[in-house]
């Protein structure tokens, strides 16, 4: 807002690394652009006076972008396609009038979260508000206070804004993780306001005190964080285990039955396919490892990774020829290429 335009190399770094690093970076991405347009005589001036930067401002952009561009040309613009698939394509998630809503309370959640983690957080819309609300009272005691400007809290505004209306119309599913990059102004805002108190000679005692209380808190609930049952490390484990067992037992090849909900037995294949482990469909004739997600579905495992039950194979009579049996063969990995 204040026309600033030496950050110009700065937002080509960053808008060449959003696809690295992931897509739920675009929407303040396209706001800082939106900025740019906005000042768009000031633009064209420093353009005509600075050249070179701008020259290099591209460069640094397509340079960032290309191993994204080649990928693309190469597997018939894949992952661009799939973007706009996800975003289009109706599924089975909330939609009409009742998406906004939920979009922003999940976005307001979030926030909370980011700040105390308390996984039994499960307030509902209307108590949710109460955030927003807290937010913007600070949002102007600094405004008064001239730490942030009438420009500066537009900006602020229209970020959680835009992020909440792309997903409102979007079609894709609601994820709790699309709406973290929502939490630098939350945290912009809260730690200005500290800031400010402890400015005050009469506040400084207790915005110190309460900001050790803060930390003391965050590290204790940090430090007897239950531990994510199903995740990667866990998986790992699960995945090096049978690799081990396979290669100890010299078994030509495996197939693995997964014991869970639909669509929660995610995560495996890749680690498979890394590890080199030969992998079919299941039958009498080949090993089976049932995995359980989670062990508590079934009565008893042999080995335990997190909240995942391995049940080892039972001794079985091996036909080598079905590693190789063409209806044998699993589906591509999705979105797999070589």
């Amino acid at each position: 807002m204040q026309a600033d335009l030496g950050v110009i190399p700065l937002l080509a770094v960053l808008a060449g690394l959003v696809w690295h690093i992931h897509v739920a970076l675009i929407p303040p991405l396209l706001l800082a652009f939106g900025l740019v347009v906005w000042q768009w005589k000031k633009v064209l001036l420093d353009l005509r006076s600075h050249p070179k930067k701008w020259a290099v401002s591209l460069a640094i952009f397509l340079v960032l972008m290309a191993p994204f561009f080649a990928f693309e040309v190469r597997h018939g613009f894949w992952q661009t396609r799939g973007l706009f698939l996800s975003a289009v394509t109706k599924t089975d998630e909330i939609g009409g009038i009742a998406r906004p809503f939920k979009v922003t309370e999940e976005t307001f959640r979030e926030q909370i979260n980011l700040f105390v983690y308390n996984s039994s957080f499960d307030k509902n819309f209307y108590q949710l508000l109460y955030f927003p609300f807290g937010l913007t009272v600070l949002a102007i005691f600094l405004k008064k206070l001239k730490v942030l400007s009438g420009k500066q809290l537009v900006v602020l505004a229209l970020w959680p804004i835009l992020v909440i209306f792309i997903h409102s119309v979007s079609k894709r599913s609601i994820t709790e993780y699309y709406f973290y990059n929502i939490f630098p102004v939350t945290l912009l805002i809260v730690s200005s306001f500290v800031s400010s108190l402890i400015q005050f000679n009469r506040l400084r005692l207790w915005a110190l005190l309460g900001l050790a209380a803060f930390t003391v808190f965050s590290v204790f609930t940090l430090i007897n964080r239950p531990d994510v049952g199903n995740s990667y490390l866990y998986k790992e484990e699960l995945t090096g285990y049978i690799q081990k067992d396979a290669q100890k037992h010299h078994y030509p090849c495996i197939s693995v039955n997964y014991i869970a909900k639909f669509g929660t037995a995610v995560g495996f294949r890749y680690l498979f396919w890394w590890k080199n482990l030969p992998h079919i469909t299941p039958g009498n004739d080949v090993p089976v490892y049932n995995v359980a997600l989670p062990y508590m579905n079934v009565r008893s495992t042999d080995i335990r990774f997190g909240s995942l039950g391995l049940i080892m194979p039972q001794p079985t009579q091996i036909n080598p020829a079905a590693c190789s049996d063409p209806n044998r063969q699993l589906e591509p990995l999705l979105g797999f290429t070589n």
